[in-house]
This record gives C-alpha cells, sequence and structure tokens, in this order.
C-alpha cells in the first residue's frame, strides 16, 4: 500500500521553498497537520488556545474544472474548500453568507492563483501579508468579524471589495496594487481603512481607484503612490481621514459625499509638498475638521456643497493654482490663511457663517462677486484694514462694467485717482494739494488782471502765491466770494476756476478723511 503523507517535506515544494498546494484535499491535509504542530507547541496553561488555519509559505490553487487532466485555469476558491478543510464549513441556516471560516485565517508570504471570497463570514483573524495574488482579488458579500491584515501584499490584477463588512478594520500598508480594478462597493469598514505606503501601477486603461457607497472610518492614504490615476469618492461617509504626505500627482474626487471626523493634508519635516493635481468636492457635506497645509493643489474646487455648522474646511500655506468654492453654502467656517493663489472664484456662496481670508497672495480675482464678499466678510468681523484693498479692487471691477451709466464711471474714475478707492491717504493728500496748486497757478495766470503773468514771466513771488493758495483750498470762504473777486480782479474764467478749486479741495479732504480712517475704530 502506498505511503500516506504525514509530513509537510512530503509536499512538492517550489524553488523558494513553498508547499504546492493544488487541490481542497491536499490543502486540509496541510492544514491538519498545522494543527498537530500547534498542539506540540501549545502551553500546558494556556486555557485559551485555539487552531488558526496555517498556509503560509504555500502555492495555492484549486484546478478547473476539478478532476480534468487538462484544467484550463487556477483560482484559490474558498466554496470549493468548505467541509474538506478544517475550520472552513458551508452555512445552511444564514441568508447572508454560504460559508464560514471560523479560525483565524493565515496566508502570509503564499502565492495565490486568483483569490475569490464570495458569501463568506469570517470568525477570526485574516492575514495575508506579503502575499502574492496572481489574477484577480474578488471579494463580494463578505463579513470579516476580527482584524483583517493585508501587509505589503501583491495584487497583480487589483481588488474588488463588494458588499463587504470589515468589523475590526483593514490594513493595508505598502500594498502594491496592478491591473484594472481598486475598488470598495457599498462596503462598510469600521474602526479603520489604512493604506499607508501603498503603491498603484499605472498600466494600460486602468480604472480609477473607486469608493462607491462605503462608510469608511479612519481612512489613512499617507504616502500613498497612485501614479497618476484618479482617487474618487462617490456617495461616501467618511468618518476621519488623513491624508498626510500624500503624493497622487493625480485626481482626488468627493462627489456626494458626507466628511465626517478630522481630515488632515499636512506634510512632515522631510517631506516637500503634497502634490496634488485636483482635488475635487462636489455635492459635499463638511460636518466636521479638514485641514490641508503645506499642500501644492493645482486645482481646488468645492461646488454645490456646504460646510456644515460643525464643520470646518482650512487651506493653510499651500501654493493654490484655481481656487473655486461656487454654488454652496458655509454655515460653518471657512479658513484660507497665507496662501499663495493664482486665481479666486467665489461665485454664487451663500456665507451665514464665516469666511477667514487674510495674508494670501492673490494673482487674480476671478469676478466682483468674489471681491464683494470677501469684503463683506471682512466687515463682518470689522477688519477694515482687509476690507478696504478689496473695495478697491471691487470697484476696479464694477467700472470695466459696460452696464453702469457714464457718470458712474466718471465718478468711479475720480474716486480711483484720489485715493484708490479709499485706500491710501497719502494719494489723496498729493493729490488734492497738486490739483490745488496747478489750478490756483491757472487761475492767477489766465484769470486775474492784477497777477497776470507778464511777457517776461517774472512770478508775483512765493509768499504772495501761498497766501493765495491757503485762501483758495479754504472751502469756508465761499460768503465772500464777492470780496475775493475784488481783490484778486478776477475775471469770469477766474471766478470759474475759483469755485472748482474749491469743490475739488472738498472732495479730496473726503476722500482723505474716509482713507485715513482705515486705520480708526467706525
Amino acid at each position: 500500500m502506498p505511503r500516506t503523507k504525514k509530513t509537510k517535506s512530503d509536499f512538492s515544494h517550489d524553488e523558494q521553498g513553498r508547499a504546492i498546494l493544488g487541490t481542497a484535499k491536499e490543502m486540509a491535509a496541510w492544514v491538519k497537520l498545522g494543527f498537530v504542530e500547534q498542539d506540540e507547541r501549545k502551553s500546558p496553561d494556556d486555557p485559551f488556545h485555539q487552531h488558526f488555519i496555517d498556509l503560509r509559505k504555500c502555492v495555492l490553487f484549486i484546478s478547473y474544472p476539478i478532476g480534468s487532466k487538462t484544467p484550463s485555469s487556477r483560482v484559490f476558491n474558498m466554496c470549493d474548500m468548505a467541509g474538506i478543510v478544517p475550520g472552513i464549513e458551508e452555512i445552511k441556516d444564514d441568508p447572508n453568507y454560504l460559508y464560514e471560516v471560523k479560525y483565524d485565517l493565515h496566508l502570509d508570504d503564499s502565492v495565490l492563483y486568483g483569490n475569490f471570497f464570495h458569501y463568506v463570514k469570517f470568525d477570526g483573524v485574516v492575514k495575508m501579508d506579503n502575499t502574492t495574488v496572481l489574477g484577480s482579488f474578488s471579494c463580494f458579500k463578505c463579513l470579516f468579524s476580527s482584524f483583517t491584515f493585508l501587509q505589503k501584499i501583491h495584487l497583480q490584477e487589483g481588488f474588488d471589495f463588494e458588499q463587504c463588512e470589515f468589523s475590526k478594520g483593514l490594513i493595508m500598508h505598502y500594498a502594491e496594487v496592478g491591473g484594472i480594478n481598486a475598488m470598495f462597493n457599498n462596503s462598510i469598514i469600521k474602526e479603520r481603512l489604512s493604506m499607508i505606503g501603498t503603491r498603484f501601477t499605472k498600466q494600460e486603461h486602468s480604472n480609477p481607484i473607486e469608493f462607491n457607497n462605503c462608510a469608511v472610518e479612519n481612512l489613512n492614504i499617507s504616502r500613498m503612490s497612485t501614479n497618476g490615476l484618479l482617487i474618487s469618492f462617490d456617495s461616501t461617509s467618511v468618518y476621519g481621514m488623513r491624508m498626510d504626505d500624500l503624493e497622487p500627482n493625480g485626481v482626488l474626487v468627493f462627489n456626494s459625499c458626507d466628511l465626517n471626523g478630522i481630515i488632515t493634508s499636512l506634510v512632515g519635516k522631510d517631506k516637500a509638498n503634497n502634490v496634488i493635481k485636483e482635488l475635487v468636492f462636489n455635492c459635499c457635506v463638511i460636518k466636521a475638521q479638514y485641514h490641508i497645509e503645506n499642500s501644492d493643489i493645482e486645482k481646488l474646487e468645492f461646488c454645490f456643497g456646504k460646510i456644515d455648522d460643525t464643520g470646518r474646511l482650512r487651506l493653510s500655506q499651500c501654493n493654490i493654482g484655481e481656487l473655486l468654492v461656487g454654488s454652496s453654502s458655509v454655515t460653518g467656517r471657512l479658513d484660507i490663511v497665507q496662501n499663495k493663489i493664482l486665481s479666486v472664484d467665489l461665485d454664487e456662496t451663500c456665507v451665514p457663517g464665516f469666511i477667514n481670508f487674510q495674508a494670501n497672495e492673490v494673482k487674480k480675482y476671478e469676478n466682483r462677486q468674489t471681491l464683494r464678499l470677501l469684503k463683506n466678510e471682512a466687515l463682518k468681523v470689522s477688519d477694515e484694514v482687509s476690507a478696504l484693498p478689496l473695495y478697491a479692487q471691487e470697484m476696479k471691477s464694477l467700472l470695466s462694467d459696460n452696464r453702469i451709466s457714464c457718470w458712474d464711471k466718471v465718478s468711479l474714475r475720480l474716486n480711483r485717482l484720489f485715493s484708490n478707492y479709499g485706500a491710501s491717504w497719502t494719494r489723496a493728500f498729493w493729490v488734492t494739494l497738486c490739483f490745488s496748486v496747478a489750478l490756483t497757478l491757472l487761475m492767477l495766470g489766465a484769470g486775474s488782471s492784477k497777477y497776470m503773468f507778464d511777457p517776461s514771466c517774472h512770478f508775483i513771488g512765493f509768499g504772495t502765491f501761498v497766501t493765495i493758495l491757503l485762501d483758495s483750498i479754504n472751502v469756508f470762504s465761499i460768503p465772500l466770494f464777492s470780496d475775493t473777486i475784488e481783490k484778486y480782479e478776477l475775471n469770469v474764467l477766474g471766478q470759474g476756476l475759483y469755485f472748482i478749486i474749491k469743490v475739488v479741495v472738498a472732495y479730496g479732504v473726503y476722500q482723505f478723511v474716509v482713507a485715513f480712517r482705515k486705520h480708526g475704530r467706525r
């Protein structure tokens, strides 16, 4: 009679020393030998000793069609192991799941020809650290009741988690993902989803990295490298998120998502800026804190969304190309502080809450509505120092509007000339003085028979001119206008120029006072 396999050395091994298990019966025999080894190592004083399914350092597959001499494919299929491999059983009284893995499942350092977990309930820990999956990694309607570890896993053709629930979280540190699929669909991930250092290999016809209709707690994609692939969140609730030291060089899109808990995008001391090509929020609600600091973002878009009463979006010390917050409601707080921004557009944004826009270097404001909104937000907290430059730019934008009347444009141009729309009291002073001097000289030279310049260009003297100038700029001397005409022997032109000087000085004084009070209390 042929000798039955009693030791692990009796199995076939590959060049790396991994056992080759090509049937469910071979896997069952290997697992039973593992149980024996575990019993031998257990402490007699350990009342909590429990077996685990040890399939570490193995090459695992089941050939299809089963029993065929010329199989067409190889897949690691959990359903064909049920009832054969110890600890893996078929469920007959559960409408949600067909198979149950009762023990911890260890697949570390193994090679799997595909992965097919459908309708499986895992009662214990699942460990697939440094595992290589040749083919697709498919999990459909699975319950992972304990911790799940996929650290340094190599997924040749990506992964697909459909209608899965992770009760204790999913750890995918430094995983390598290729292929065309990287998807979480209709899944619940409790406690944590950590994908620190995960690297996605961009291949031809690659799809986005997708989260569709999921609920995720404590998502961590720090130091993730996407190689330009899109990260898409659709109808997903995110309860806490970290994007520190992110290197996607691609696009992050949140569509119809609820963002809860603290979300950060920061950079470590030994790193340069985060590099994000596009960060897009469409129809999203920010219900907690979202901090983005020290990042390079070519385009940041927040449209048709809401920052809730308890929400806060903070952009600090970033280099932002295009910043668009459009058709959104800010009932909480939007902080934009110490950034370098090429263009800002806040059109059609409603702000019952607050926008803190401070110490930013902005090259271009896209429209007057943006300037008006930011100005009003500054005035809301009595910050007139910040409001006046914004008001000045708002008026400049209004000046280019062809819908306003010609007289309004004249008024705007004069306002700009005298004080830059109330932003510069020094300009108001010097422009008023220059106009007064010039008009007084013109009044004396062309409007006065007493002080008219002679052909030799002999002037009346500095002291006399100053006296006449002070009299001219005295806006309270209008009631003595007849005496002034007689005193200076003004003709019709001189009288007109004398009156114009009074108007110019009065207007200049008004502009001076308005501009000077920008640092005062109102």
